[in-house]
């Protein structure tokens, strides 16, 4: 029996990658979303396109129609413990044999007491308990965030990387495209259970990550730690006070936490899923021009 996987936010830089990544190894596709003409791409690649709602049951059983496997990566707002529930219940009617759910983020040991960090923990929980053969990847953060208008204007226009991470914090960069061979690695390792922190092949300070940028780019470029408050406040001004609030109470959970609680090992990732990952300089080969003070910003779509 083939399979026929159903990728979850499909027309995202997250869940983007993964529809492409097996659509390029020659397994059936389906997506569902609510403007079809975003999907266009993904239907000229050969995968199926529906028109529908992940909030909606009656849409999710009906995408979930033969299918075998899942990956599930869940959109910006909405109800995502509603959306995963009925994801998972629908999963299981289907006989859904394989599941990946990405976190689209760190999941906190315990509660924090942060919304946008705990609203993982509920859904790790009902994957788990799914009887499902299941794999969780756990994002640590994104080089696509450098590209944010949080990010890139001051690397354009004062030659200044801001970022609300001290410059003693080692991170382990995630180029979002590596998600395409993470999860189809992952689709097809029904041994691999439980959860898996994913990230870049090297975990790199603020200032490390400005050096590559400058080399990149072909000027210096400093690195500033900025304050959760006023990276809350610059994602106030992209996507309302309720998400600025959120983002500057998460940000500070990650200034005051350990220097490394953002590294990765990548020879155990390795281990578990042998994906060549991109490293930051590979990366800036593709995006540096977004970087240029004649840049528009377009480039980081490209």
């Amino acid at each position: 029996m083939s399979d026929l996987t159903l990728v979850y936010g499909a027309t995202g830089e997250q869940g983007g990658p993964v529809a492409q990544e097996i659509l390029k190894r020659g397994a059936a596709v389906r997506v569902m979303v609510r403007r079809p003409e975003r999907a266009a791409y993904l239907a000229a690649r050969g995968a199926e396109v529906l028109v529908g709602d992940i909030q909606e049951k009656a849409d999710v059983q009906r995408a979930f129609e033969g299918v075998t496997r899942l990956s599930l990566t869940l959109p910006l707002g909405g109800d995502p413990l509603a959306a995963t529930g009925l994801a998972v219940q629908a999963a299981k009617a289907a006989g859904v044999r394989r599941m990946v759910l990405n976190t689209s983020g760190q999941t906190p040991d315990t509660p924090t007491g942060v919304p946008m960090m705990d609203y993982r923990l509920p859904l790790e929980q009902l994957v788990r308990e799914s009887g499902l053969s299941a794999l969780i990847l756990r994002p640590t953060a994104y080089l696509q965030n450098l590209l944010g208008p949080w990010a890139r204007p001051a690397v354009v226009a004062d030659d200044t990387l801001a970022y609300p991470i001290p410059d003693t914090h080692r991170v382990s960069w995630l180029a979002a495209e590596d998600l395409g061979p993470l999860t189809a690695e992952a689709l097809e390792r029904s041994d691999l259970t439980g959860h898996l922190n994913v990230g870049g092949p090297e975990a790199l300070t603020g200032p490390e990550l400005a050096a590559h940028l400058s080399d990149a780019v072909g000027r210096h470029i400093r690195y500033q730690a900025t304050t959760p408050e006023a990276f809350g406040g610059q994602m106030a001004q992209v996507f309302g006070p309720e998400m600025g609030e959120a983002a500057t109470r998460a940000y500070r959970l990650t200034w005051e936490g350990a220097p490394d609680a953002m590294a990765i090992n990548p020879a155990a990732l390795h281990a578990a899923l042998p994906v060549i990952m991109t490293s930051f300089a590979d990366w800036l080969a593709l995006h540096s021009a977004a970087f240029q003070p004649e840049s528009t910003g377009m480039e980081a779509a490209q």
